[in-house]
C-alpha cells in the first residue's frame, strides 16, 4: 500500500463504513437528477407569474387585513411547533443511535448508515437556514399586499435601495421534513427498493403537510416551499453520491 493509499483508506471508511453503498444505474442517476427539476420548474414559473399571491390570497381576511388562520392552535402549536420538536428529537435519536453503534453490538452494523443519515439531514436544513438567512423576499404577512409593510421583491429582481431583508426565503419549516430526503437514499443503497419508495412518499407527504401549514398562516409562499424541497433533495443527492464514489 502506497502512500496515498494509507491516507485515502481511513477516510473512505469513516465516511462509508465497511458496509459500502453501491453504486446507482446510470438511468436511476439520471432520474433522480432530472426527474425534481422536470416536476419542479412548471410549478415554480406558475407560482411566479401570479400563482403564489392568488393562493395565498385564499387564506387573506382582506376586511381584517390578517391571516386569521396565523395563531390557529392546531397549525402553530401543533403542527408548527410539534413538528419542529419532533424532528429534533429524531435528530438527537439518530445521533445517539451512531454513537451507540461503536459499543453495542446489535447498532454496530448500522452505525455508519446512522451516521450519513444524521450528516445529511444536518446539511440539508443547514443549507436552508444559511441560505434563508442571507435572503431578502419577505413573508407574504410582511407584504402591503397582506397588510404589512414591505414591497414584494422577487429572488431574481434587484434589492430596492434601504430594503430590509425579509429573511424569509425558501421556507424552513418545510425543511424539517424535506431534510429526511436522505431515508430515501439510505434505503435505497441497502437494496430496499419498496422500502425506500415508501419513505419518499412519506418524506414528501409530511412536506406537502408541513409547507401547507406555513402557507396557511401566510408565513410562507408555496414557491419557498418547492424552493425548500429542490434544495433539500440535491443537497442530499450529493451527499450520497459522494459517499458511494469514495466506497468504491
Amino acid at each position: 500500500m502506497n502512500a496515498s493509499q494509507r491516507i485515502v483508506s481511513p477516510l473512505r471508511s469513516l465516511l462509508s463504513g465497511q458496509a459500502a453503498a453501491p453504486h446507482g444505474s446510470p438511468g436511476r442517476t439520471k432520474i433522480e437528477l432530472a426527474l425534481p427539476l422536470l416536476l419542479a420548474i412548471p410549478m415554480l414559473l406558475l407560482l411566479h407569474f401570479g400563482g403564489d399571491f392568488a393562493i395565498s390570497r385564499w387564506f387573506f381576511d382582506a376586511a381584517a387585513g390578517r391571516f386569521p388562520l396565523s395563531s390557529e392552535w392546531w397549525l402553530k402549536q401543533v403542527l408548527h411547533d410539534g413538528a419542529k420538536h419532533t424532528a429534533f428529537a429524531f435528530t438527537c435519536a439518530v445521533f445517539a443511535a451512531a454513537l451507540a453503534g461503536h459499543v453495542w453490538q446489535p447498532l454496530a452494523k448500522h452505525r455508519w448508515m446512522l451516521w450519513r443519515l444524521l450528516v445529511a439531514m444536518v446539511l440539508a436544513a443547514g443549507a436552508i437556514s444559511v441560505i434563508k438567512h442571507h435572503s431578502y423576499p419577505a413573508c407574504p404577512y410582511e407584504l402591503q399586499a397582506f397588510g404589512g409593510s414591505l414591497p414584494h421583491v422577487d429572488i431574481f429582481e434587484a434589492i430596492p435601495p434601504g430594503y430590509l431583508a425579509g429573511h424569509c426565503w425558501p421556507g424552513g419549516h418545510g425543511s424539517t421534513a424535506f431534510s429526511l430526503f436522505c431515508l430515501y437514499f439510505a434505503a435505497r443503497d441497502a437494496g430496499r427498493r419498496r422500502l425506500a419508495l415508501g419513505l419518499l412518499a412519506f418524506v414528501m407527504l409530511f412536506g406537502l403537510v408541513l409547507s401547507a401549514t406555513q402557507v396557511m398562516r401566510g408565513m410562507h409562499f408555496v414557491s419557498h416551499q418547492v424552493w425548500t424541497a429542490l434544495i433539500c433533495w440535491y443537497v442530499t443527492w450529493l451527499l450520497y453520491r459522494l459517499w458511494n464514489r469514495l466506497s468504491s
